[in-house]
């Protein structure tokens, strides 16, 4: 068992919890409630010790409440040489906030989204108004408690920091698809000509608030509009995320480049309130020429506050909740097969559906007009029951392919009901029977 030395004591490594690119974290014999990070030999440089050292200096300008939204060195650590080793940070349980906005998984609903997005709200707001800078938004460094909505921001030592003298501690990492434009291609490590802001921040922010708002489509993602394709033409392949941030070339807005959708996962952005479709467009649209455009951490609080007091729920499935002015459940518009719409119900499996049901309609029917023309003066009126028997098989018929229509149109994506086909024949069958001449 390692020993490490801090400000406020020693500290006893136990068991190895996770390793990363910087560092591996190991609980803390005694202190269930901290961990410590002890960096790769490769990572210890005096800056990165000054960094650490300004965390600690800067911590008490945090509200007690806001540090719990904080994975915050709370101490420096040594090992027995006296050699800066690593720091003691707040143990984080959770998941990473992308786990929050699986598109159609519905276990963390509207509303709780909204909770989640106020809370990184909160987070982002509370190291902004430190006058400090996050930099990376991966979706890894934001964990969430799904059961209670709390939110934590992790790797706070790769955030972009400056001290009261105006030195930069860069933030050297950056994951793409949540970079804002003007720092699209950049390299991190090598380059600080251009560096993060808090306008860069409040772009990455939007990301996910947009995430979490609009079942987990990113605000940049596209698919190509249906066209007719010409034998001998190649397919078109679609730009990068990445390159569609650089151009600002989101498809929900006025800089969308043409051919491009969202993808059928996304519901219509007009299901958004007002109010959040124009933030976002000053995020992703206006902001994309004017970084100062950008909705602050804080006005996006106070307008997700307002959308949080204006939902309601699907009354075919209660996990489903959106904004009240939406008259259909977007999320059931969303799970229903269209032709724009890829689901586990077949072109084939349909065919399969109707076949099925048609076959036996029609083998019962007939059976069934058989039975009842048995008699003794059936040869004398063969045509007109013959014409008669034609029009009930039809009618049937069309009740059964109509009943089987509608039907179709109510499968989730996935499966579907296994009575469906005996009440599409019970359908047809009333409605030959109903048409049947009395002799």
């Amino acid at each position: 068992m390692t020993t490490y030395h801090g400000n406020k004591g020693l500290y006893h490594e136990a068991n190895q919890l996770g390793s990363g690119g910087e560092g591996t974290v190991y609980s803390i014999s005694g202190n269930p409630n901290s961990v410590l990070k002890i960096y790769h030999p490769a990572k210890l440089t005096s800056e990165l010790r000054r960094k650490v050292e300004l965390m600690l200096s800067i911590r008490s300008r945090f509200d007690n409440r806001v540090l719990s939204s904080l994975a915050w060195p709370t101490d420096i650590v040594n090992d027995d040489k006296g050699n800066f080793a690593g720091l003691v940070m707040p143990k984080v349980v959770g998941d990473p906030i992308n786990k929050c906005y699986e598109a159609n998984d519905f276990s963390v609903n509207y509303e709780q989204r909204i909770c989640i997005a106020k809370n990184l709200c909160v987070a982002v707001d509370a190291v902004h108004s430190a006058k400090q800078t996050i930099g990376d938004f991966n979706p890894n460094n934001i964990i969430v408690n799904k059961k209670i909505g709390t939110v934590t921001l992790v790797d706070t030592d790769s955030f972009h920091l400056k001290n009261d003298r105006g030195v930069l501690f860069p933030c050297t990492v950056g994951l793409p698809s949540y970079v804002a434009p003007e720092l699209q291609g950049m390299n991190f490590s090598e380059s600080h000509s251009k560096t993060y802001t808090q306008e860069t921040d409040r772009f990455s922010l939007a990301i996910h608030i947009f995430c979490l708002l609009m079942n987990g489509t990113h605000p940049f993602a596209t698919r190509r509009s249906p066209i007719n394709t010409t034998i001998g033409k190649s397919s078109v392949v679609l730009p990068p995320t990445e390159s569609l941030i650089k151009n600002g070339q989101s498809p929900h807005f006025s800089r969308k480049r043409s051919g491009t959708l969202p993808p059928p996962y996304c519901p219509d952005i007009k299901m958004l309130p007002s109010n959040i479709r124009g933030l976002f467009e000053r995020a992703f649209d206006s902001g994309h020429q004017n970084p100062a455009m950008r909705p602050s951490a804080e006005e996006w609080y106070d307008e997700l506050s307002v959308v949080q007091r204006k939902t309601r729920k699907c009354l075919k499935d209660n996990t489903h909740i959106y904004p009240d002015h939406v008259k259909k459940c977007p999320w059931c518009e969303i799970l229903r097969p269209s032709k724009n719409n890829q689901s586990t119900s077949s072109s084939e499996e349909k065919r399969n559906y109707r076949l099925v049901s048609m076959v036996v309609y029609g083998v019962l029917a007939t059976l069934y007009l058989m039975s009842l023309y048995k008699s003794d003066d059936f040869d004398l009126h063969w045509g007109i029951l013959s014409w008669y028997n034609i029009g009930c098989l039809v009618s049937g018929a069309i009740a059964t392919w109509f009943t089987n229509s509608y039907f179709i149109k109510q499968w989730p994506v996935k499966g579907r009901r296994k009575r469906e086909i005996p009440l599409a024949i019970i359908a047809g069958s009333l409605a030959c029977l109903c048409l049947t001449p009395i002799s």
